[in-house]
Parts: structure tokens; sequence; C-alpha cells
């Protein structure tokens, strides 16, 4: 379960992704913005 205030966030690439598998929940004033695309 997901903490209050936090999010699960995962990589497109889940074998080569460093993500919350790695390093856990991210707390919400931590987030700065939202991404739309990266290439």
């Amino acid at each position: 379960m997901v903490p209050p205030d936090s999010y699960f966030v995962m990589g497109d690439y889940r074998d080569n992704s460093q993500d919350s598998r790695n390093w856990g929940f991210v707390k919400r004033e931590k987030i700065k913005g939202k991404a739309s695309a990266i290439y």
C-alpha cells in the first residue's frame, strides 16, 4: 500500500529503470513537476 501523500513511480523500460522498486516511495513535496514527453 502506498502511504498518504506519496507516489510509486516506474520507468517505461522496466528492465533498466531506476524507480520506486529500487528507492521506494516518493513524497509529494519532493515532486517538482510533471513529465509529458522525454526523448
